[in-house]
């Protein structure tokens, strides 16, 4: 699939892609220019403007452009050349293109106002909130081990969406190994 994605965005430099970017820009935390309204890394092309990418979670793919006609260029361009190739498009499954899609993998993403923010949907958020709950309460005692790596699998669902949540996966991981 990786490599079907690569075909599918083209060249960098062709002129008719809406994948194709000019420049790399780095935005790293603890770099002195780091602004954490910006993205980490960010492809513009040679107007300045953001290029299209295209994010794949095993077979399923979103086509990401700067505003609702690039993202459609970029759905075009994927769906056909990935046709091109023989993987089949089910336009049925097919998303509206927006700022407000629903969830995928998971994560409902907003990007509407300037920015792109992860949420769970309010049903996980409570079942996260309830694994953790179950293991403060189980603090000190012999857990039902099967429950605690039920919850740990939950924990590392959730860390993909929140991703202040990994540092402290080592010690849910190493507790489940003790």
């Amino acid at each position: 699939m990786a490599r079907a994605l690569e075909f599918a965005r083209g060249a960098p430099d062709e002129a008719d892609s809406p994948f194709g970017f000019a420049q790399v820009v780095l935005n790293l935390p603890g770099s002195s220019s780091f602004d954490p309204t910006q993205p980490w890394v960010q492809k513009l092309t040679a107007q300045g403007v953001p290029s299209g990418d295209v994010v794949a979670f095993m077979d399923d793919g979103r086509p990401i452009g700067r505003d609702e006609a690039h993202a459609e260029q970029c759905t075009r361009r994927i769906c056909s050349r990935l046709q091109f190739l023989g993987n089949q498009d089910a336009a049925r499954k097919r998303r509206r293109v927006g700022q407000r899609c629903g969830a995928w993998a998971g994560t409902v993403v907003h990007t509407d106002k300037g920015l792109v923010r992860p949420f769970f949907s309010q049903e996980r958020w409570d079942k996260l909130k309830s694994s953790l709950a179950w293991m403060r309460s189980a603090l000190g005692t012999r857990a039902d081990r099967k429950k605690f790596l039920s919850a740990r699998g939950f924990m590392v669902y959730a860390s993909m969406t929140y991703l202040f949540m990994r540092p402290f996966m080592k010690g849910i991981h190493m507790s489940a190994e003790s």
